[in-house]
């Protein structure tokens, strides 16, 4: 459903910090923000964080598309 969109939005924007190098605290901060701008992403988005933006930036790493990391936290 819409919750998988708005899950791989969520993870490309986290791939752009990462690949500017932000820290992960910068990251959460980064991500935050940006989800209060977009009306109706909040859950997925506290959804992701609190699942934890480590591992998200583990599979990152590991050159796994949104997709993939999406279903991975389902």
């Amino acid at each position: 459903g819409d919750n998988c969109s708005t899950c791989t939005f969520v993870v490309s924007l986290i791939e752009s910090y990462v690949e500017n190098n932000g820290t992960i605290n910068q990251i959460i901060t980064d991500v935050e923000k940006a989800c209060s701008f977009i009306p109706g992403i909040q859950p997925i988005c506290d959804q992701l964080v609190a699942a934890g933006i480590q591992q998200i930036i583990n599979y990152i790493n590991q050159d796994l598309s949104p997709t993939q990391i999406c279903t991975l936290l389902k």
